[in-house]
Parts: C-alpha cells; sequence; structure tokens
C-alpha cells in the first residue's frame, strides 16, 4: 500500500492523508543516434548514457519511480529500503578526462522522468537534452512561462471541509499564494540543520507582493467590520487559512507560533460536525492564501496621502544632446491622463530643473503660463512660493502641460552650453518640497555632479580594473548619498533614477577599456534608490549620427518612465514576513530600509518590485509537520485607502536529502544565488561570489551522488566517476554557469563600472521571470519557426476582451497603445510551436538564420547571411524594427516585407507584453559596433570573454572538483 504524505489539517487540528495521486509512469527517454554514432554502428537506443567524465553523464530522479506516488512523496520514504531502477553500466573507467572535448559530438543523456506534480512534469517536459551535443537545456517556453510557477497543493488540509456540499464550490486549491507573489526555492523545507547544510543551495523565498493580477486573477478583497483585523496576540500574524479553530470556534491556534487565541466576539461562529466554521464559505480570509484587507483607523499614522510625484530634471548641455529632457517630458505628457485616473484627481506633481543653478516653477491654477524661479544659492537654498511648486495636477493641468511642451519643443534650455551639474542642491529643495507630504522623487541625470553639496569626482580607475581592488568601483565613495537616503525613507520619499551616460560607444573589436562612456559614480548615485523603495535606470548614448541606436535609448527611457507613473503603485508602505516557529530570516535583498529588527520601510512599492528572504533554521529539530510564512504589506493605495496585502504559504517538512532534492525550484533558487551575489560583489569582490556560485554546485551535485550511492545498488556505489543531475534541477550548472558570466559579475575591462553597477542593481530587485530571462536570454530562430509552422499561426487565436484592453496600456502614446493592443488582441504565442535555440554559437544555423534574441530588457535581432544579402529583405526588417522602436519612417505606415517580417514584429511585441517591457528592438547587422559585444555575451554557452568557462568547461570543472572530493 502507498504511503501518505501528511499536512497538518488547519480548521480541525487533526493529520489528514494526502489523496494519491496516481499518474502513470513515464518511460525513460531515448534520444536518436547522432551522426557518429550511425557511422560507428552503434544505437544510442540502446547503449549506456555517454557522458561527462570517465563515468558517464545523466540526469536521474531524486526517487525511484512510484505510479502511486503523492504529489508531495512522504517524509520517511527513504527511511524504508526501495528498490532503486536498474542503472546504467558504467565504462572506460581508466579513460582520460583530457579527451572529454573530442567526444562532445557522441555525447548523449537518458532521462527519467519521476512522479510528481502535473506543472513540474510538465516543465521537465520541455527540458531536455539538444541532440547535438547531449546537455540539458530549455527548448520550449513553457520553462520561462510566468504562470508555470510550482507550489504545493494543500487541499488535502480541506478534505473534510471539502465533503461539505455546502462548501463545494470553494477553491480550496487557492489557500497557497500564487508562486507569482511567494515562491519558495524547495518546497518542502528541512527539519534539522544539519539536513539544511547538506543542502548548500540557500533556502528562500521570492517575494512578489504587488505582481500584476494578470495570469492569477483579482486578489479578494476583505472588509472585517466590526470585528476587526484578527491576528496572533503574540506574533502578530494575519488570521489565514492555515490557522486552527478549536473549542467549538472559541479560540484560534497560529500556525505560526503554535498560540492559541481568543476568537473575538463579532468574528465567533460555530463549528459544525466535522470541526468547519459554518460560514467559512464567507470567510474570503481563511480561504485565499492572498487577501487584501482595508485597514481601519488604527493602522493610519496619520491621513493617507494622495499619489505625488516630483520631477527633478537635469537641463545641462548632455542632457540636452542626448533627448533625455525630451523623453522624460514626452513621457509624463502621454501618462498624465492615467495619473489623474489612478489617483482620482488627487494626483499632485512638481518640477524643478538643474544644470549650475537651481530652477523652480510656480504651477497655480490661476497662472495661463507656469513661471521659472532661479536660485544661484546652492548651499542653503530658499524655497520660492512653496505653495505654487507642489499643486494637484488635475487643476493645474493646463499650466502643467504647457512647461512640459516647452521642455519637449526645447523652447526651454535648447541652446544651453551649461555642462554643470548641481544635482546635490536639487535634491536637497526637493526634500524640502516633499518631506512633509511623501512621494515619488523621479531624478534624470546626465551629468557627473560636480556643483554644492554631495559633489562627485571621477574617481574610475582603468588600472583596477581586473585586479583585485576592482570591487573598490563598486562601493559609494562615502556615506553622503545614503544619508541622503535615509532621511527620504524617514519622510517617506520614493527616489527613481534615469540615469543618461553620454559619448561614443567603444568599438566591439577594443579589448582594453575603453569605455568613453562618461562616468557617473553609480555605485554612490544609487544608494538613493536602494534605501528609499527605488528604481534606477541607466542608459547610454552613443552620440554618432546614427537615428536607430539614439531613438532605440529614447525609447527605452519613455517606455520606462510611462511604466512607472502608470503602473500599480503603493505610498508610504512598510513589509514584514513572519515564519514558522524554529526558522527565521537571516537576509533580505531588495531596495529598501529596515526598521530595528526586520520591518522593512518602502516609500513606494509597485507592481515591479521583487524582493528575497534568506531563511534558515534558528534552533534544533523541527517536529511539525510543515512550516508556514507570511508576507504582509501595509500601504496607501493611489485612491486613498489604506490597505494589507497578505501572502501565505504552507511548505510540508522533511527529514530526508532527497526531498530537498526533489522539489527544488531551478528558477527561485537561481534568482536568490544572483541577490546574494549582486548583494556581496562590492564587498567580497566578484571573483570571490563567482567561485561562490561554482562551489555551491559542486557541493550540491557531489551530496546528491554519495545519496545515489548510499540508496543504490552495490556496482553503482563502486563507480566515483558519473555526474548525476536530479531531474528537478538539471537546468542548475547552465543557470549557475550563466550567472557567472553576467555583465554583474564579469570583472576585467570588458564592462565599466557604472553598466556593472547597473546590472547589479538588476539582479538584486528583479523577479524570477526576468532574471531567469537576464541569465539565459530567450533565442529565437524565425526561419526554423517559420519551416516548421507549415502554414500555422504563430499564436493560439483566443477572443478579444475588450475591457481587459481598455484597462491595460493606459498613459502611453497612442501608436504604442495600439501596437499593444495588436499584441494583446494575438493572445499569445502557441508555445509548442516556438522553440527556443541553444545560446551556444556552435548549435545555432548563423548563416541561414534570422534570430531573435530577448533577455527582458532588450531585443536584439541578428540575420544570416541568407537573409542580410536580400537588399529587400534587409529594408523591410529595418522599417520594421523602426516601427517597433517609434521612429518615423518614410512610407508612413504599413508593415512590408512579407509574413516572416510580420512574424518578427508580432514576436518582439509579444515579448514586450511578456515582461510588461516596452524593450528597445536593437538590430545588430545595422549597427555593429553598437551591438555585436553585448549580442555575442548573450551567448551564454559560449566563452563569452577568455576568462570565463564555457557550458561545457563549467561542467568539467564540476566534474575535475567532485572527482577530487
Amino acid at each position: 500500500m502507498p504511503q501518505q504524505h501528511q499536512f497538518h489539517n488547519a480548521h480541525t487540528g487533526a493529520y489528514q492523508p494526502n489523496q494519491p495521486y496516481v499518474q502513470q509512469q513515464q518511460p525513460q527517454v531515448a534520444l536518436p543516434p547522432t551522426i557518429d554514432e550511425l557511422r560507428q554502428g552503434v544505437s544510442s537506443a540502446n547503449s549506456s548514457p555517454v557522458g561527462y567524465g570517465p563515468g558517464g553523464f545523466q540526469t536521474r530522479s531524486a526517487y525511484p519511480s512510484n505510479p502511486n506516488s503523492p504529489i508531495f512523496p512522504p517524509s520517511n520514504m527513504f527511511n524504508q529500503q526501495q528498490q532503486q531502477p536498474p542503472l546504467p553500466p558504467v565504462y572506460n573507467q581508466n579513460q582520460q578526462f583530457d579527451a572529454l572535448s573530442a567526444q562532445m559530438a557522441n555525447l548523449n543523456v537518458a532521462q527519467q522522468v519521476d512522479s510528481t506534480s502535473a506543472v513540474q512534469q510538465q516543465l521537465e517536459r520541455h527540458v531536455v537534452a539538444n541532440q547535438a551535443d547531449g546537455l540539458p537545456r530549455p527548448t520550449l517556453l513553457h520553462f520561462h512561462d510566468q504562470k508555470q510557477s510550482i507550489q504545493p497543493d494543500v487541499t488535502s488540509l480541506f478534505a473534510r471541509a471539502a465533503r461539505n456540499p455546502e462548501f463545494s464550490n470553494i477553491p480550496f486549491s487557492r489557500a497557497q499564494s500564487s508562486g507569482r507573489y511567494m515562491r519558495p526555492t524547495v518546497t518542502c523545507v528541512p527539519n534539522a540543520p544539519a539536513l539544511a547544510k547538506k543542502w548548500n543551495l540557500p533556502l528562500g523565498v521570492i517575494l512578489h507582493p504587488l505582481a500584476d493580477q494578470t495570469f492569477e486573477g483579482e486578489i479578494p478583497t476583505v472588509h472585517m467590520g466590526n470585528a476587526g483585523i484578527v491576528r496572533c496576540l503574540q506574533c502578530k500574524t494575519y488570521i489565514n487559512p492555515f490557522v486552527t479553530f478549536l473549542e467549538f470556534g472559541k479560540k484560534w491556534q497560529c500556525n505560526m507560533c503554535k498560540c492559541v487565541n481568543d476568537v473575538p466576539k463579532a468574528y465567533y461562529c460555530a463549528l459544525d460536525e466535522a470541526g468547519i466554521r459554518k460560514d467559512l464559505a464567507h470567510r474570503k480570509e481563511l480561504i485565499y492564501g492572498s487577501v487584501e484587507y482595508i485597514a481601519p483607523q488604527e493602522y493610519m499614522a496619520r491621513v493617507p496621502q494622495p499619489p505625488v510625484y516630483f520631477f527633478v530634471m537635469d537641463v545641462s548641455y548632455n542632457a540636452i544632446l542626448s533627448g533625455s529632457l525630451v523623453g522624460m517630458a514626452n513621457a509624463i505628457l502621454s501618462s498624465l491622463d492615467q495619473m489623474i485616473k489612478n489617483g482620482n484627481g488627487r494626483t499632485m506633481v512638481g518640477f524643478i530643473t538643474f544644470d549650475s543653478s537651481i530652477h523652480f516653477y510656480s504651477l497655480n491654477p490661476k497662472l495661463t503660463q507656469p513661471q521659472m524661479l532661479v536660485v544661484g544659492e546652492l548651499n542653503d537654498s530658499l524655497l520660492p512660493l512653496p505653495s505654487d511648486l507642489l499643486v494637484n495636477l488635475e487643476d493645474s493641468r493646463a499650466v502643467v502641460t504647457a512647461l512640459l511642451e516647452k521642455f519637449a519643443s526645447g523652447q526651454m534650455f535648447g541652446t544651453t552650453q551649461n555642462v554643470e551639474s548641481a544635482l546635490g542642491a536639487a535634491l536637497n529643495a526637493a526634500g524640502r518640497v516633499l518631506g512633509r507630504v511623501g512621494g515619488k522623487l523621479t531624478v534624470s541625470l546626465a551629468n557627473l555632479p560636480t556643483l554644492g553639496p554631495n559633489a562627485l569626482s571621477n574617481r574610475e580607475d582603468s588600472n583596477l580594473y581586473g585586479t583585485d581592488n576592482e570591487n573598490k568601483l563598486l562601493q559609494p565613495v562615502d556615506n553622503r548619498f545614503k544619508e541622503f537616503a535615509l532621511l527620504y525613507s524617514r519622510d517617506h520619499i520614493c527616489c527613481d533614477l534615469y540615469l543618461v551616460s553620454c559619448g561614443n560607444t567603444r568599438s566591439n573589436h577594443s579589448t582594453a577599456n575603453s569605455n568613453s562612456n562618461q562616468y557617473l559614480d553609480l555605485a554612490s548615485l544609487t544608494c538613493l534608490s536602494k534605501f528609499t523603495g527605488g528604481d534606477c535606470r541607466y542608459y547610454t548614448f552613443s552620440g554618432q549620427p546614427n537615428v536607430d541606436a539614439d531613438h532605440a535609448f529614447r525609447h527605452s527611457l519613455k517606455s520606462d518612465l510611462q511604466r512607472s507613473l502608470t503602473r500599480v503603485t503603493g505610498f508610504e508602505a512598510v513589509m514584514r514576513v513572519r515564519c514558522s516557529t524554529g526558522f527565521e530570516i537571516c537576509n533580505f535583498y531588495g531596495n529598501f530600509f529596515i526598521r530595528g529588527h526586520d520591518l522593512l520601510a518602502l516609500p513606494n512599492i509597485d507592481a515591479d518590485k521583487a524582493f528575497a528572504v534568506e531563511v534558515k533554521l534558528s534552533g534544533g529539530q523541527i517536529v511539525t509537520p510543515n512550516a508556514c510564512m507570511q508576507c504582509a504589506v501595509l500601504y496607501t493605495s493611489s485612491d486613498g485607502e489604506r490597505r494589507i496585502r497578505v501572502h501565505n504559504i504552507c511548505l510540508p517538512i522533511t527529514s530526508n536529502l532527497a526531498d530537498l532534492y526533489k522539489s527544488a525550484d531551478t528558477p527561485a533558487t537561481i534568482n536568490l544565488m544572483a541577490r546574494i551575489a549582486a548583494d556581496n560583489s562590492p564587498k567580497r569582490g566578484m571573483p570571490s561570489m563567482r567561485n561562490r556560485i561554482r562551489d555551491d554546485i559542486v557541493n550540491t551535485l557531489r551530496n546528491y551522488r554519495d545519496l545515489i550511492k548510499s540508496t543504490s545498488n552495490q556496482s553503482y556505489a563502486n563507480h566515483n566517476n558519473q555526474l548525476v543531475l536530479p531531474d528537478s534541477i538539471k537546468l542548475l550548472p547552465l543557470m549557475a554557469g550563466a550567472l557567472a558570466k553576467q555583465e554583474s559579475l564579469l570583472g576585467g575591462k570588458e564592462i565599466g563600472a557604472d553598466e556593472r553597477m547597473f546590472y547589479l542593481h538588476l539582479m538584486g530587485t528583479s523577479s524570477v521571470y526576468e532574471t531567469s530571462a537576464m541569465i539565459h536570454p530567450l533565442l529565437f530562430n524565425l526561419d526554423q519557426i517559420q519551416a516548421s509552422l507549415q502554414g500555422q499561426d504563430l499564436f493560439l487565436n483566443l477572443e478579444e476582451d475588450e475591457e481587459e484592453e481598455e484597462e491595460e496600456g493606459g498613459g502611453n502614446d497612442l501608436d504604442d497603445y495600439d501596437e499593444r493592443r495588436t499584441a494583446a488582441s494575438r493572445s499569445r504565442l502557441d508555445y509548442n510551436k516556438v522553440q527556443l535555440c541553444p545560446l551556444n554559437s556552435r548549435l545555432i544555423d548563423a548563416e541561414n538564420g534570422f534570430l531573435v534574441l530577448c533577455d527582458a530588457r532588450s531585443i536584439y535581432v541578428y540575420l544570416g547571411k541568407k537573409y542580410a544579402s536580400d537588399q529587400s529583405f534587409y529594408q523591410s526588417i529595418c522599417e520594421c524594427i523602426s516601427k517597433l522602436n517609434h521612429v518615423v519612417v518614410d512610407d508612413g505606415g504599413a508593415r512590408g516585407g512579407g509574413d516572416l517580417v510580420d512574424k518578427c514584429f508580432d514576436l518582439c511585441m509579444h515579448l514586450r507584453s511578456l515582461y510588461a517591457n516596452n524593450m528597445p528592438v536593437k538590430f545588430v547587422n545595422r549597427h555593429p559596433e553598437l551591438y555585436r559585444r553585448a549580442f555575442m555575451r548573450k551567448l551564454v554557452e559560449d566563452k563569452t570573454i577568455d576568462s570565463t568557462l564555457s557550458y561545457e568547461e563549467f561542467l568539467q570543472h564540476v566534474y575535475t572538483s567532485m572527482a577530487s572530493q
């Protein structure tokens, strides 16, 4: 009789066995023979799997296949003797590892899919070995699908409630918050510190509290009325689906600290004969893992603030030359309607511009034109007309529009020759304006701050690149900007930075650090966004007579700012994460300031902000059967309501290392590893973090090898020379090797300090889906896709939802809005028809290819000779990309070039929609001096530069390190 995993029943206090999950056992995958094998008369279907090292390379499940295994195997599965499946024979024990490279063409992988959750199996079916070399890699977009996140099934906890006909329509599966909001790195957790140490990989949860609700449905809103919000008296946990009601419903036990609390009289309801509250169907907070409470008066320290947007914009020569001022003005202009709508007419705005002086603007609604007031005193500037500097946007709409139109047209500052920057004085003035209210401070900068308080000097030393002291360039020069940021955080001011570096882009043939882009000292400036919950965007302006390249930068700047001004945003927020007794949070990652021990101060939080927590076991062995975690965010919505968004997850606890290998989530794990590396690189250096990544992989796979040896037959246990990958983390070596080659961790002269600092910021703040694409970009070959479609559509034909179309994309200009509408109406790609290409130059048909690569920040288009030599087709692609980047072209409208060009256009629009980012499209063929090196660095399976390891070499390193231990 199959064993059953037991979850603690939250409603009755009893233990309910999980229902067995019966699934047909998957056959072992045998790949077709390679060309070389056919020449040698060897069939790969009947031979042992060839692989890395003398012992071979294979993937293997952590569990023996069992068709009657439940979704979450019992924690004591490995305490009993299990019949292991036959192990592949090991051959060539004395073969020298140096001969490995010659065998690469013949590598093959035997994979075995074990009984696990349906989502996990769906994911694993799209992570297969490429026949060219047999190495695991993602092949279909399912791996990057934002809806394909794996969460434990907790419906068995509600088995008694589900048997009640009155509760038959309750979606008990939604008691677990979606992985889009809380995504653990493993879906079961160790019960002892010693077991966690053996796991080696970091344990934690990726948090995305205000993530867009596109895929999950709207989060239920709860108004508790006279009962007030019910929380644990001891640990302050919010009541949730995993608590237990006792004593006929008069008491409830907290699922975090096990404290027994009295049920408030206004919240009391009797229990039925099964121990379930009779009003369960009407209590959303007891059904849904994610809910949003309307906060009562006691959760308000002051009157909820209105949405406030204050702009501090550089108007020096570089800002005018690069077009950053024009881009900022146009983005704000196109967002005004949505800003007013989001704030229900309460939205407030203000403006300051600066060069060597500070310029204030009176926006009194009684004026017909804005009045500019110039202050030349930088060290102690007074605020002229303070009541007119921050105004209601709806009341002063005409004056604000007139000011922005002057900025956009070049009527103001269009002929300036001023090259100075008094950023510190402008920030000081903005703090005085916003200090009494709070809000979002948007700063644009195109020069190193050279005047007034907090002036900076150029400290970039090219001699430090590639040395042990290189990380000093990633450290702030002092604490001045951090102190500024802490003052902002105290006053609920969030600072977003839009930094533009001007200059000629270095040649792709250069090996020295010929980075002629202006140094801005992002290491110092990013303190403003890091400690205020803000964002940082960094752009380079080529300075060359190149229309498309400059438009790509301006388009990116404009779309980023539009997104910032129109997305879901919470103001004056705080966040706290709680976990079960026996666990504690040891590290927080993201942009925030920690007050006290664990309260995260977030002047702003929005739909694009993701955080992470690293968890450790705080004491001895855990005896409870499951562990819970709760994330709660208290914030003010744009319409002035004080709200509390709460997310909950419940994970089974295991005493077996094999369970951890079974339940690992590779994308979440790599996100947490990237955040740890980004946080520690400035302090410990990039080589140290790259070595840590490699060591983590080596130790994890070595422990798995030892686990397999201890539970397998003796013939296998005698062989130490196999590199064996569990199914759940078969992609981890690929992703870890790619992470070590990211711009954020690359040492040497290939990447400048500012650019590296920007990528460190991205790694520390991005969601799981964005991080996965940044580390392992999506590469499509439209030539192959076109051939495989055989006349079929690239997209699934789903019905349009006109109401969703009206809601999405608000605030963009007409052309951009229409393009987003077009992409939405086409729905999404048919993932079964769109195959990803390996990020390996040897496995790409570059001669005949039509390549589209997306890293969640940019889209690169590359044409092989087959297409590049066709002048008519080449011109059509140029026009298509120009339209995507909003460059005006001569034909005035329609796309040309046939079906393949249309597919390129639609694919780019879909990728923008997928990542909610109007990414610039960069045409590598047209501007190789600008984009070729960046494109080649995205092929992460290659040696992107001489000091990095290819995918094959990384696996060789892992193998040799394991063999020596």
